[in-house]
């Protein structure tokens, strides 16, 4: 290929020499030419091509016809900006080469898909971290924004309470999983579905987050949103009936508060002052445990704590219990 001879060349005081650069690809070299000849070839120059940064929005409607903004650098000059394989219907490029907005064409077949922008220099990668334009439902800014509540509130550690998921793209036969789970939808349209939680699996203790998931027949959201299921609470000691036995032991307690959800089966774990012993769950609400109170270890009174799913039953004014000669 021929030499490309920069424009606008304005010496200065014989050192120095201001240009503007030619069009042009990757490394080329320099030279210089005047009356004295021609300069070497041991300086070269870099044509840096487009580069994408950020993709926003990352989903649009099926029939397209949504403007896209793409954030970056060197996209002066831009001859085509490509969705997949579609060209956009129309695009524009700010004056200093850094933002492109390009509208978006109608579904093509294709779910998700990396724009790329080609101008004279060469053509971009994809956007980094996995930032494809979608057709298929998404969830507002792929996060946990798009969930409300994304968090439980307290005393939905099992589900059960309701979320609204926004989004583009859900049609109206969606279904949507937390984790592995399917939920219970509620209601749904093209931007919002109701649904209620459902019970978490695995681990019932402590917090737990699991990634929701729409589907429909064009496909599903990505995994960026999580909901998250707090903590089972505590539980608490409201009462004991009776609050006295014979430090030999063997008293049968009733004990009652909240919370005495087993970690598994129907029993937890009670603790008479540093004696611990197993106690049966009376209720389904977790509400009641019948004790057989443990040998003291003297006379006396000691704080009878409860451990179940939420941990530890912290001292109260209810829970003393006090071993008789």
């Amino acid at each position: 290929t021929s030499a490309q001879q920069g424009s606008g060349v304005v010496a200065e005081a014989g050192t120095q020499i201001t240009v503007t650069a030619p069009p042009g690809t990757g490394m080329v070299p320099v030279t210089v030419s005047g009356p004295g000849g021609t300069s070497g070839t041991g300086v070269n120059f870099t044509y840096v091509g487009p580069s994408i940064t950020t993709v926003s929005p990352l989903f649009g409607p099926v029939g397209g016809g949504t403007p896209v903004t793409l954030t970056g650098s060197s996209f002066n000059g831009t001859s085509r900006v490509l969705f997949g394989s579609q060209p956009a219907q129309s695009f524009t490029v700010d004056p200093n080469g850094q933002k492109i907005t390009a509208v978006s064409p109608p579904f093509f077949g294709v779910q998700e898909f990396d724009i790329v922008v080609t101008t004279p220099v060469g053509t971009s990668n994809p956007a980094p971290n996995d930032q494809q334009f979608d057709y298929g439902p998404g969830i507002t800014n792929n996060d946990s924004s798009g969930l409300n509540p994304a968090t439980g509130p307290a005393g939905t550690w099992n589900g059960g309470n309701t979320v609204i998921i926004s989004g583009i793209n859900f049609g109206t036969s969606a279904s949507v999983t937390f984790g592995n789970s399917p939920a219970a939808v509620q209601s749904t349209s093209n931007t919002q579905i109701v649904v209620t939680v459902p019970p978490r699996t695995g681990s019932m203790a402590g917090t737990q987050s699991v990634p929701v998931v729409v589907n429909t027949a064009g496909g599903h959201s990505d995994g960026g949103p999580s909901y998250t299921y707090p903590a089972p609470p505590a539980p608490t000691v409201s009462g004991l009936s009776p609050a006295s036995g014979p430090v030999t032991g063997t008293t049968t307690v009733i004990i009652t508060g909240t919370n005495f959800i087993p970690t598994s089966g129907s029993q937890v774990t009670v603790n008479f002052g540093t004696n611990a012993v197993v106690c049966q769950v009376l209720s389904p609400a977790a509400t009641s445990l019948s004790c057989l109170a443990p040998k003291g270890v003297a006379p006396g009174t000691v704080d009878v704590q409860v451990t179940a799913l939420g941990g530890q039953s912290a001292v109260s004014a209810g829970d003393k219990y006090t071993y008789t000669p």
